[in-house]
């Protein structure tokens, strides 16, 4: 099985927030669309390099690589 990763450098508490946001937006997006729980599954590991935040997130799916993508763009500049 192949795992697609997202990083996502987060430069301030307010792209944490967003971060989270987004998040679960995705996870209530996708769980509600998915007919097996286990579709729905995503690891999310944090990061502190020299005090810059990043998070790693791991799909099953690339579709849903995408989609978080997608939001994640979207809610960084809102």
């Amino acid at each position: 099985m192949t795992d697609f990763v997202v990083n996502v450098p987060l430069r301030d508490s307010v792209e944490q927030s967003r971060f989270v946001a987004v998040l679960d937006a995705f996870a209530e997006r996708r769980s509600s669309a998915c007919d097996n729980s286990e579709d729905a599954f995503v690891i999310v590991r944090t990061e502190i390099v020299d005090g810059a935040v990043r998070k790693t997130v791991i799909f099953q799916e690339q579709d849903a690589a995408e989609h978080f993508i997608a939001l994640w763009d979207d809610g960084r500049a809102a």
